[in-house]
């Protein structure tokens, strides 16, 4: 009862407060004010997915993927299968931004195994196909140009080695038209 007077005999939920509190600051740009506001969450319940989910969410849009998904690991022992699928896309999205398209894909198509409904997972999963396509094309690309390279240095190296030879047998020849 005291602690009902103290408080003006309201309950007060720090964790909802400090996860709306953050969602606000989150979608108005204010990064920084965000994670201070799920850090009050934390401090009640340090586990919860759902902070985990939100924290992970402004890291990533702080440009921080690596962090990111450490919290979306954590977001993952949720039981609620729509969290764990939104989870799954935005790894998808920490991979994209890391330019791991693979894993992007793969996190991807699971986030759509979990809930198919998704248009942005499906879009990403695209993107990200894509993306991995142009990849490859640019690694297959570099590596005919090196082996082009290659080839001229080897050839230039002969021809020069070839020079070389023909010189020597020029000035033998000079040699023996001197003493003649």
């Amino acid at each position: 009862l005291a602690w009902l007077a103290f408080t003006g005999g309201v309950f007060r939920d720090t964790l909802h407060e400090s996860t709306t509190e953050g969602r606000r600051l989150y979608d108005a740009g204010k990064y920084a004010e965000a994670m201070a506001a799920y850090g009050r969450g934390r401090a009640e319940e340090p586990d919860n997915p759902v902070l985990a989910f939100n924290v992970g969410d402004t890291l990533l849009a702080m440009g921080k993927p690596d962090e990111a998904l450490a919290e979306y690991r954590k977001a993952l022992s949720s039981k609620d299968p729509k969290l764990t699928a939104r989870t799954q896309y935005n790894i998808g999205n920490a991979y994209l931004q890391k330019q791991d398209f693979r894993r992007a894909i793969d996190a991807y198509r699971q986030s759509l195994l979990q809930d198919a409904a998704q248009k942005d997972a499906k879009r990403n999963l695209e993107l990200a196909l894509k993306k991995l396509k142009e990849q490859q094309e640019k690694e297959k690309q570099s590596k005919d140009q090196s082996k082009q390279d290659q080839s001229k240095q080897d050839q230039q190296k002969q021809g020069q080695s070839g020079d070389s030879k023909q010189s020597k047998d020029q000035q033998k020849q000079d040699q023996k038209n001197q003493q003649a």
